[in-house]
């Protein structure tokens, strides 16, 4: 019991001191990163903001990365993006495959706000382990709320980096209120899991879809109250067909890659 507790008592003191490193290691990881995107599209502009970079946890010698690229002279209101995702040697930086994705993503009205590596046991066969792109677009209108966060998996094989998952929606963050109190609003969330069945040669992939509704209201008091209105829960199930793992296009936020 008393080891326990002073273990515990240790994991914040740890936590700091690992945190530098961590910065650290995020630091030459983007270095890498930004040093590629000039080698590779020398014409491109990077969104530093919204590209990523990740050692594998699952492979440490190989690195991720993603790249958001525009033209120089694109419209600062509707940039279009190339999104160009690589695996690299962590050590030498040498390229060991990519996928580019020309025109993939333009923002307008509704904008990506973030992107990140999701590095998650996504083992597809007892050698291929997948990672996914998570992708956050947010719309600026503030009566009228809309988030989303769409998820591309891919996979290394034979220095390959075929798109398994398109664009394939996560996270559905919508809402309609009078800007003061009064609104509707549902969030989907869900998660993915892998089975242990199989088709054609790969995981079967269970999403779970929990969506939640909600009113706000003023009480009698006058206190603007939320209060939950629907709960519904379901499964999709997504499975390989030998080239991808088709997703319908009614779960794809705007078109896909």
């Amino acid at each position: 019991m008393a080891v326990n507790k002073i273990l515990l008592a240790l994991v914040p003191a740890l936590s700091l001191l690992a945190a530098p490193a961590l910065a650290q290691a995020e630091e030459e990881c983007m270095a890498q990163l930004k040093t590629q995107a000039a080698l590779l599209h020398p014409t491109s502009q990077l969104n530093e903001s919204n590209s990523a970079c990740k050692v594998w946890p699952w492979a440490p010698d190989k690195t991720i990365m993603v790249m958001m690229l525009s033209a120089p002279d694109a419209d600062p209101n509707m940039p279009i993006y190339d999104v160009d995702v690589l695996v690299t040697d962590t050590h030498s930086g040498k390229v060991i495959a990519r996928n580019t994705h020309p025109q993939a993503i333009q923002d307008d009205a509704i904008a990506t706000s973030s992107v990140t590596i999701d590095t998650a046991r996504y083992q597809l066969t007892p050698d291929l382990r997948a990672f996914a792109i998570r992708f956050v677009h947010t719309g600026s209108s503030n009566v009228n709320q809309f988030g989303v966060e769409s998820l591309n998996m891919y996979v290394l094989k034979d220095k390959t980096l075929p798109l398994l998952v398109n664009h394939f929606s996560m996270v559905i963050d919508s809402g309609e209120w009078d800007g003061a109190c009064t609104g509707y609003f549902t969030k989907n969330k869900r998660t993915i899991s892998v089975l242990n069945t199989t088709s054609n040669g790969y995981a079967d992939l269970r999403v779970h879809d929990k969506k939640v509704s909600n009113e706000t209201n003023r009480d009698k008091a006058g206190k603007c109250t939320e209060t939950k209105v629907g709960e519904e829960e379901t499964d999709i199930i997504l499975r390989f067909d030998g080239k991808v793992y088709p997703v319908d296009k009614k779960e794809q936020f705007d078109s896909a890659f």
